[in-house]
């Protein structure tokens, strides 16, 4: 089961441009609607009180928020990897093996390379996905 992209921007109804000031008002106004000693539906108003918390926690830090910025959901997590929920790892949903379960010609046939590169690089690259 796929985990939901929490959009931490909108959890505190502000834009990705905010400032520290901006999301801190946001927060407090927010945190005090929803805590559960003061808002009427206990459980929905808990359940949005960890969600704003969780989302001020990450943006109010700058090295937290620029690595959401950059992977989004993933922000926390090594590379990016989703470990299979309750499985021992490995990375592949049921199979140990990424080939079992397809004869020879089913394979997919794309491939993709990776490589690293340096921040202005990036920049252009996303610049260039953007236009298109």
């Amino acid at each position: 089961m796929p985990v939901e992209f929490k959009d931490y921007y909108k959890s505190l109804g502000v834009t990705k441009s905010a400032t520290d000031d901006e999301l801190r008002k946001a927060f407090r106004k927010l945190a005090r609607k929803y805590h559960p000693d003061v808002a009427k539906n206990k459980g929905e108003a808990e359940e949005k009180f960890k969600e704003i918390n969780e989302a001020y926690e990450v943006l109010s830090d700058p090295e937290k928020r620029k690595k959401y910025d950059a992977l989004g959901s993933n922000w926390n997590r090594q590379g990016g990897f989703q470990p299979h929920p309750g499985g021992q790892g490995g990375g592949f949903r049921g199979a140990q093996n990424p080939e079992e379960g397809f004869e020879k010609n089913e394979l997919p046939q794309h491939k993709v390379k990776y490589k690293t590169v340096e921040k202005c690089e990036r920049k252009k690259l996303l610049r260039e996905l953007k236009q298109n």
